[in-house]
């Protein structure tokens, strides 16, 4: 009887019930100085999924659900169309629509008559105008002072317009325009709206006339032809070279289309895929070797990982596991992107390092803690620490800030160290013993800032140079 009694209050609670309020929403947006009506005001109205009793709280890291687009007619009055909401439980409702709106030569809106949301038909909003062009570029850049950003409390978005941050970015085009399209107008430089955020103020600088340059490159890998292929991550983009380490393509493209990146900073190849961690994307996407786009895979949505993806690094197992780094997390993925596993701890290894996989699938990294701890750390599938080596130090064999990491068909590790006239590459055996070292001392490393290291079937080794940017292939040690 019990057991009967719970499964229908566990029925009642899980079973799907539709959202309150549906639509349609009608509202007249107008001059709160003059009470005209405004043409083209931009609306976004967005809906979440929330806590029933603690509306600050998502879902995860959010409670995004859906976003709709509208825009006034000459009278000022927008629709939003009337939306088929169905709740989850019912402690978990859908709430909305929230707004935002825009237009140029405005800042800040409020409900007319003390209405505080958008229900049903009959609303006012007031909009406030802007009256000085200095006005429009404070709106548009946050630029206020104390005392204006006190002024300006009455009204909703006055000090800015509305950038969600969780709102996918394909469902607010219009309204990204339209803040675009002011912008322009008065000599700023574009922004991008909605998830995930577009880092317009680190656009890449072009290339000189015939050439390809390097900017931050933090990802290397070589393929079985001895292609190699640069994360070239300030120009957001990846740069193939031949086998004579010449540039012969490159693809990417600073954005958030498909196929467009921003700041990649790892890059692995398995057969004829190469797979790129495009960090500001939160993303890994996959080409073919010709660099036409494949596939996308990762956090898509936002919070969707748990929020915290952006994989700065990427190493592929000989079972074809994708594995990805992100601030000390490890994901292991199918070749497609499913999600197998994932594990680690904040700055578990060091969040701009490399990682490395065997042929058992034990990750290498590099530690992120400090001290005296041994840098290198090796762990099983699951996270399980079995070794750390490494002695932290300028003598033959220490270890001074390692950066790169990575290994050859023989398992053998190879770490490279930043550090100018300290800078090297040291290759240790699986139980840790030093086997061989190229430093900027003995002039048998031509690299000062070693960013990146990749090493082919035939033991030699690539080397990113930061600091010079461009790539070195050091000749298998021991030959």
């Amino acid at each position: 009887m019990w057991a009967r009694l719970v499964g229908v209050i566990l029925l009642a609670l899980l079973a799907p019930l539709p959202a309150s309020a549906a639509g349609p929403w009608r509202a007249q947006v107008v001059d709160a100085d003059t009470g005209a009506p405004l043409e083209g005001v931009a609306i976004l109205a967005t809906w979440h999924r929330r806590a029933r009793g603690h509306p600050a709280i998502g879902i995860g890291r959010t409670g995004f659900h859906s976003a709709e687009e509208a825009a006034t007619g000459a009278d000022g009055v927008f629709v939003i169309p009337a939306r088929l909401l169905v709740d989850a439980p019912p402690l978990f409702p859908i709430e909305g629509p929230a707004l935002a709106l825009f237009h140029a030569g405005y800042g800040g809106w409020r409900f007319r008559e003390g209405r505080q949301a958008l229900t049903g038909d009959g609303a006012v909003i007031e909009m406030r105008p802007l009256g000085t062009a200095a006005e429009r570029v404070k709106y548009l850049e946050r630029r206020w002072s104390a005392d204006e950003r006190r002024s300006l409390m009455a009204w909703r978005q006055g000090e800015g317009p509305e950038a969600p941050t969780d709102a996918p970015w394909q469902s607010l085009p219009r309204y990204e325009a339209a803040i675009n399209a002011a912008r322009g107008a008065v000599g700023l430089r574009p922004v991008g709206i909605g998830y995930p955020g577009l880092w317009t103020e680190r656009a890449p600088t072009p290339d000189p006339p015939g050439e390809v340059r390097l900017r931050g490159a933090s990802g290397v890998a070589v393929d079985a032809r001895g292609n190699v292929y640069v994360a070239d991550t300030d120009n957001h983009r990846i740069v193939k070279l031949n086998a004579a380490l010449q540039p012969i393509a490159t693809w990417g493209g600073f954005g958030r289309r498909e196929g467009e990146l921003q700041f990649p900073r790892g890059v692995a190849v398995d057969g004829d895929v190469v797979y790129v961690s495009d960090w500001g994307n939160h993303r890994v996407q996959t080409f073919s070797t010709a660099g036409r786009f494949l596939a996308a895979w990762g956090e898509l949505r936002y919070g969707e990982l748990g929020g915290t993806f952006s994989p700065t690094a990427l190493a592929m197992t000989r079972a074809g596991e994708v594995v990805a780094h992100t601030s000390g997390r490890i994901y292991r993925f199918t070749r497609q992107g499913a999600l197998i596993a994932s594990w680690g701890r904040p700055f578990q290894f060091a969040s701009r390092a490399q990682v490395a996989v065997d042929a058992e699938g034990h990750v290498y990294g590099i530690s992120g803690a400090s001290g005296d701890r041994p840098p290198i750390m090796k762990l099983d599938r699951e996270g399980k620490e079995l070794a750390t080596w490494g002695r932290n130090g300028h003598g033959r064999g220490e270890l001074f800030d390692p950066i790169a990491l990575a290994l050859d068909g023989a398992g053998r590790i190879y770490v490279a160290c930043w550090g100018d006239q300290h800078a090297r590459v040291i290759v240790f055996d699986a139980a840790g013993a030093v086997l061989h070292q190229w430093d900027v001392a003995t002039g048998t490393l031509p690299v000062r800032r070693p960013n990146a290291l990749a090493i082919d079937a035939q033991g030699a080794v690539y080397v990113v140079d930061i600091a010079h940017p461009r790539v070195h292939r050091l000749a298998p040690f021991g030959r």
